[in-house]
């Protein structure tokens, strides 16, 4: 297997990193980890942001999966935003820059051994039906999922189910940032992924730079071969993202899982950080249409 850190040091820098942003995190209430096939994983739990209020008659779990070089700490802003209607559960991708375990399932089989991965993980943490959000890779994972456990899934910016765009810009700007790593390629990265009139989160910035001098990271997957299209699910991407233009996305989702695209306003393939608040509202709409039965 690969692992995602380049030394023990960086390994150690990373995690780092990531306690220190989950301990100041408001939404946050506890943290544990569970071992898996796919190794140590680590869970994190948040609380609504508002305990005074009661909590709605609908309220259901969310378990979000993030994607590449992502994680629970860099996912704070949407989290504080679910936490608000939502009991979430967070999982730190094993393979991926975090807290979870370093080596990630080859390359071969890689998605479908996350599918298992996944449903190992919602089988010791949750005894209840749950949605499942999964950004870009955390998506094409969501996807892979069969446990019983998962009533519906809201996949954003999802990875799987076509390929993603890669223009020449694109490549320059990536290689750029992994060859010789500084803040000021971490952000030119980040920009090309974050909408026009959206500011860079410049904790963004400082984790991207510690990603590219410690991380080997992962390639995109392509499509999978079969997508289930047995339960609720809600495709959302947004309208500047580079890696999936909307037009051709949304004739692949109808295709392939039959659901039309919805698309954000004001957002790129960062949309947990360009709009957490809209994502958020739009996973409250799929759990309205779990709990209200047809017609």
């Amino acid at each position: 297997m690969t692992t995602a850190y380049k030394t023990e040091s960086g390994r150690d820098v990373i995690r780092r990193w990531c306690e220190i942003r989950l301990s100041a995190a408001d939404c946050v209430a506890a943290q544990w980890e569970v071992q898996t096939s796919a190794g140590r994983t680590r869970i994190v739990a948040s609380r609504s942001l508002d305990p005074g209020t009661a909590a709605p008659a609908d309220r259901r779990t969310v378990v979000v999966v993030p994607g590449t070089n992502m994680n629970s700490a860099t996912m704070i802003p949407l989290l504080s935003e679910l936490a608000r209607n939502n009991d979430v559960i967070s999982l730190d991708v094993p393979g991926q820059p975090g807290t979870s375990a370093p080596e990630r399932p080859r390359r071969r089989g890689r998605i479908p051994a996350y599918g298992r991965w996944l449903d190992e993980v919602l089988g010791a943490t949750v005894a209840h039906p749950v949605i499942v959000l999964g950004h870009s890779l955390g998506a094409a994972i969501a996807l892979a999922g069969a446990s019983s456990l998962i009533a519906g899934r809201l996949l954003v910016s999802p990875a799987g189910i076509t390929r993603l765009a890669v223009s020449p810009r694109t490549l320059r700007t990536t290689v750029s940032w992994l060859a010789s790593p500084r803040p000021e390629r971490s952000y030119d990265l980040l920009r090309m992924m974050t909408a026009p009139d959206r500011n860079v989160d410049p904790a963004l910035i400082a984790w991207m730079d510690l990603v590219a001098g410690h991380c080997r990271t992962s390639l995109a997957p392509g499509p999978s071969d079969e997508l289930p299209t047995d339960r609720p699910l809600m495709v959302v991407s947004g309208d500047h993202d580079v890696f999936l233009p909307t037009r051709r996305l949304a004739e692949v989702v109808h295709a392939r899982l039959g659901v039309e695209l919805k698309v954000l306003d004001d957002c790129g393939h960062l949309a947990p950080h360009d709009q957490p608040k809209r994502i958020a509202e739009l996973l409250d709409r799929l759990n309205r249409e779990l709990v209200t039965p047809p017609g």
